[in-house]
């Protein structure tokens, strides 16, 4: 089968930038979290068949995903996400869907909509989600 791409980023771009070889090696390059727009399953077809190995990006050991994506994108279908957060729960990764209501695929200025009703910026809700995740 395809191999699994394993560890972290910086292993997988080795060689192809001399500064990631000798910069902040003391410093971790481990993702803690992944925020998705769109829920481009396509994208991520793409990534596995580009590579020469053909290494999934998407395993068990993949970390929390959120995804953002307008119920009015006639881009890339809605669902494209519901499909995204279902393969990656299926592999026991924790995915949160966010669907931005009334957006379209363009929505990097939309608000999401709370529990309470009351509204946040998708950079506000994207940033606490991503710091709560380290």
């Amino acid at each position: 089968g395809d191999a699994v791409f394993a560890g972290d980023y910086t292993s997988e771009l080795a060689g192809v930038d001399p500064t990631l070889d000798s910069t902040n090696l003391d410093s971790s390059a481990f993702v803690t979290g992944l925020i998705d727009y769109w829920g481009a399953l396509f994208a991520e077809d793409a990534m596995v068949t580009l590579d020469p190995q053909h290494r999934q990006r998407w395993s068990s050991a993949s970390p929390p995903t959120i995804a953002f994506h307008g119920t009015n994108d006639t881009t890339v279908s809605p669902q494209s996400g519901d499909v995204l957060c279902g393969n990656l729960t299926a592999m026991g990764v924790e995915c949160l869907k966010v669907d931005l209501v009334g957006e379209g695929h363009g929505c990097w200025d939309a608000n999401v909509t709370l529990d309470d009703g009351t509204t946040k910026s998708i950079y506000d809700y994207a940033f606490e989600w991503m710091a709560a995740q380290c």
